[in-house]
């Protein structure tokens, strides 16, 4: 049987910070598809999303790609 029972948070929910512009705060993770691996970056901002093939999970890889991806925006 459901019970419903009444929850009360002390906390409030947390709001995410607010940027005043893009690509002051991102995410970003990195996908295994079909034997290949993409950095995904995500703008929070613009709710921009980045997808780069990337040879290898390797942190100078990794930086190489995020180098070019920011040199794109100002």
């Amino acid at each position: 049987t459901f019970q419903y029972t009444h929850f009360r948070s002390e906390m409030p929910l947390l709001q995410p910070d607010m940027q005043s512009r893009s690509w002051e705060k991102h995410a970003m993770d990195i996908l295994n598809f079909r034997h290949k691996e993409y950095l995904v970056i995500v703008d929070y901002y613009g709710k921009w999303i980045e997808l780069k093939n990337i040879r290898c999970k390797k942190v100078k890889e990794i930086i190489k790609t995020l180098n070019v991806v920011f040199s794109w925006y100002p």
